[in-house]
């Protein structure tokens, strides 16, 4: 396989793990309310806090990686969102579970301000509307496949899976 596509696996990867983290989330929030032994409208800020940390840090890193370089503040966001999935999946209470989510929510949004500007590079012309267009492929699917996947781990691995099953694709991702 070129290289080029290496390079989009590699967007598209990070890219799908953040979307469907944005919606995975949602259907363990009962089970949270219960584990977590707190109220809905407390759990609620695992999901609000991760979707406010993304478009607030989206320009401010598109900044940093114009004069740090892409792939650096890319690869750093695959870090910071495996850790932050780590965090997440070893949390014991509601205030970890925020924070863990935030550290997960910077990881984020330095992985989807940077991955189109990544793509855009390293295809020709010719062949970067199809490597875009896969990308806004990937993107949904994340978000559509979220509740689903999400659904279907957490019967038989419990909700902290959700968040574990993001730390190969990261590792994996990162390589």
């Amino acid at each position: 396989m070129h290289s080029k596509w290496w390079v989009l696996t590699a967007v598209a990867s990070g890219t799908f793990m953040a979307t469907l983290d944005s919606s995975v989330v949602n259907i363990v929030l009962p089970t949270l309310t219960k584990v977590l032994y707190s109220e809905l409208h407390k759990i609620k800020w695992v999901v609000i806090v991760y979707l406010l940390v993304i478009p607030c840090l989206i320009l401010p890193f598109g900044s940093l990686a114009d004069r740090w370089g892409r792939k650096k503040i890319f690869s750093l966001g695959y870090i910071c969102f495996t850790l932050g999935s780590l965090f997440c999946g070893l949390s014991t209470n509601l205030s970890a579970l925020i924070i863990s989510r935030m550290v997960q929510g910077i990881g984020a949004a330095m992985l989807m301000a940077n991955g189109p500007a990544i793509i855009t590079a390293t295809f020709p012309g010719n062949e970067r509307g199809k490597a875009l267009g896969t990308l806004a492929m990937v993107v949904s699917a994340g978000l559509i496949l979220g509740p689903s996947v999400g659904g279907l781990i957490i019967v038989d691995l419990g909700w902290r899976s959700i968040f574990f099953i993001n730390i190969p694709v990261g590792i994996l991702g990162l390589y």
